[in-house]
């Protein structure tokens, strides 16, 4: 398809990412300081705020008061005076040095002190258990250029195994309910978490049956700096994981398995209903390089405008890796950018879609260097029959501060032929002189820039149709289809207790819409990508806050207008949503949310409150 008003270098910036097929001064020591006897290493294992647990205890000659020092390579970043020792453990308190920032699995100095010979000589050792984590550290550092920034769905494995885990203990700060479908976390966040979680396990929390989902969140982050670096760092101090007693004997292997639900009652404007709703999902191991996921949920119930057209089983997919690639077969969900509100080519918005979908890093020399490209195909069946689509990205970095995404897609009413494949999609359809209502074509380009380590900006422009050059043009006009983003990201807001998320929307009448339904980019009157639609100018914005452990706070906001009189008539949309939630233990929590909207077209106006109360027990 084609127009006028979108320039042809647009598209032509694309060709040359998309067009391959596939895919870490000593201070003086005081009276207790052990620096001047023979070192050995141990390791902070969790840090919060100022409190730290190392991974070292009496068994090596400490105790109350010893000051030890923190060091990052050859520099000393601060000191931790302990206050608890333990047999396994020490608790003690932190104290950076002048411009430095301890951060967990920083080494600690220990002194090599020599054990009391024992009166009796011991018993045999019980072997230690396996290693806890598999993924070898690699000697390439660098992360390949995979965004931190970009969206996760909700609805995909990732977050069922991070909900297992917050129920067992391991995300301190966490519980099961966080990962719900209460909230989207980004790439970078969810290997921050898989990180914590691994130096946690490693200490000796959580269950035994948490390798499952450890060591596929391992790999499947293992680009992610936090992940590689507490794989390369846990391996090379090689801390044993406590023995668990009797009752929890190392387990066979099993499947890993989350499920998570229980009773909720919503009103909204006289209409009270008490329903369950939960999801049950985990991964089955079937070698060390293949796995399959499923997910069964009916939450749609409660984040879909239209959750008549989602079906239970949400996600069900084989993952396996060969070709040096990651690759998965089946139903799922992916988003192809950092916006939180729905993404331009591909979101959460609609059902989950069918695919073959492979994601693969390469390193090709100093340009285009080092980046990530994916790719999926697949089909579905909508009210004008089958569609099918394709997808392409490409992820790298600019700078360490800017990333940079390239994208295409297309929905048509026929499946492609090989050159589909390995052409560029805009160039396939120059090439196959494809009609403009089989076959619907739409790039995208999204900017990233860290400012600092509390704030991302970023921005994302949508292109539904780009006009071929006039000599390649068939004479065709389309009105102009455009969409842009432009967002704030701050992570640390609150003293590092809260997040905040804030974007603007403009779209042009037709995006997504296509010349005929039957290449819209939609699926049951969903779109595929952003829900803000074609015509409509609008803001979204999310805060989240942490009053303690167990107290949080959540504000959303979403205000969409309707930028131009006629069709598509969109109508005025807000939404305000406040949700209090307490969290009695990791696997227990109860939450309340107060919802008022507003719907506002030509001639009518619709407000309304609702009220939810909703009780979790998570297993």
């Amino acid at each position: 398809m084609r127009h006028s008003r979108v320039f042809p270098w647009m598209g032509l910036a694309l060709l040359p990412a998309l067009a391959t097929p596939c895919f870490l001064t000593a201070r003086p020591a005081s009276a207790q300081t052990a620096e001047a006897a023979p070192m050995t290493q141990a390791a902070i294992l969790s840090l919060s705020g100022d409190a730290a647990t190392i991974s070292a205890g009496g068994n090596v000659g400490l105790s109350v008061g010893t000051e030890l020092p923190i060091r990052r390579g050859d520099r000393v970043v601060g000191w931790i005076v302990l206050t608890d020792v333990k047999n396994d453990t020490s608790i003690g308190r932190v104290r950076a040095a002048e411009g430095e920032t301890p951060q967990a699995l920083d080494v600690v100095a220990l002194p090599a002190a020599a054990p009391e010979p024992p009166a009796t000589p011991p018993a045999p050792a019980p072997p230690p258990p396996p290693p806890s984590v598999t993924v070898s550290p690699s000697d390439d550092r660098p992360s390949y250029n995979e965004h931190a920034t970009d969206i996760v769905p909700w609805e995909r494995w990732e977050y069922v195994a991070l909900s297992s885990l917050a129920a067992h203990g391991l995300l301190p700060g966490y519980s099961a309910r966080d990962f719900q479908a209460t909230r989207l976390f980004t790439r970078g966040e969810l290997a921050d978490l898989t990180a914590k979680a691994l130096i946690n396990y490693t200490a000796g929390a959580g269950q035994n049956r948490d390798r499952v989902f450890l060591d596929r969140l391992a790999h499947a982050f293992r680009y992610q700096p936090a992940v590689r670096d507490a794989v390369e760092q846990l391996s090379g101090l090689d801390i044993p994981r406590p023995a668990q007693d009797a009752e929890e004997a190392p387990l066979p292997p099993v499947p890993g398995l989350s499920v998570y639900g229980g009773p909720r009652y919503t009103s909204f404007r006289g209409d009270d209903k008490l329903t369950l709703s939960g999801r049950v999902g985990g991964i089955y191991d079937i070698s060390d390089k293949a796995f399959l996921a499923l997910s069964v949920t009916n939450l749609h119930d409660r984040t879909s405008a239209l959750p008549d057209a989602f079906e239970p089983v949400d996600v069900a997919t084989l993952n396996f890796e060969a070709l040096d690639a990651d690759w998965e077969i089946g139903k799922s969900y992916w988003a192809s950018g950092p916006l939180m509100s729905g993404d331009g080519l591909l979101s959460n918005n609609a059902p989950g879609l069918y695919m073959i979908k492979g994601r693969r890093a390469f390193s090709w020399g100093r340009f285009p260097g080092k980046f990530v490209f994916t790719q999926l195909y697949g089909g579905y069946h909508d009210y004008d029959g089958t569609k099918y689509y394709g997808l392409r990205r490409v992820e790298s970095r600019l700078s360490r501060r800017v990333g940079l995404g390239l994208g295409e897609a297309y929905v048509s009413s026929k499946a492609v032929g090989p050159l589909g494949v390995i052409l560029p999609y805009y160039a396939y359809q120059k090439v196959k002189d494809l009609e403009n209502a089989s076959f619907n074509y739409m790039a995208q380009i999204d900017l990233t820039y860290r400012w600092s380590p509390g704030l991302t900006v970023y921005g994302e422009y949508i292109a539904d149709d780009i006009a071929a050059p006039d000599s390649l043009g068939a004479g065709f006009d389309a009105p102009r289809k455009i969409a842009y983003v432009l967002g704030a990201h701050f992570p640390r807001l609150f003293g590092a207790r809260g997040t905040g998320r804030f974007e603007i929307y403009n779209a042009d009448r037709e995006i997504y819409l296509g010349i005929e339904q039957k290449v819209s980019w939609s699926q049951k009157d969903l779109l595929l990508g952003s829900p803000f639609g074609p015509n409509s100018r609008a803001f979204y914005g999310r805060l989240d806050y942490r009053f303690t452990d167990q107290w949080k706070g959540i504000v959303e906001m979403r205000d969409a207008v309707q930028a131009r009189r006629g069709t598509p008539d969109m109508g005025d949309r807000f939404e305000l949503g406040v949700t209090a939630a307490y969290d009695a233990a990791p696997d227990q929590s109860v939450a309340l949310r107060v919802v008022g909207q507003r719907f506002r077209g030509q001639g009518y106006t619709i407000r309304g409150t609702a009220v939810e109360l909703t009780g979790t027990y998570a297993y």
